[in-house]
């Protein structure tokens, strides 16, 4: 799993390496996490979710993945 290194501040990194998975820190200009070539996840906040749908930021980040990825997804926690 290529994270984005911005996501080392999160709980999330701790947890996918406790349930083994490989973990590697890279700068990601569309999403948080690449799973695959055709798969990335963005992971948003609840807090940050509802500005970031207001401001139109999530609208364009969406629009990002699924111009660079066959299968994007929004992670909320």
């Amino acid at each position: 799993v290529i994270a984005d290194a911005r996501e080392f501040r999160a709980p999330l990194p701790s947890a996918l390496h406790g349930a083994g998975l490989d973990l590697r820190p890279a700068t990601i200009t569309v999403g948080d996490y690449v799973l695959s070539p055709e798969l990335v996840v963005e992971r948003k906040a609840v807090g940050d979710l509802h500005g970031s749908l207001q401001s139109g930021r999530l609208v364009a980040q969406a629009e990002a993945m699924g111009r660079h990825y066959a299968t994007p997804l929004l992670l909320v926690e």
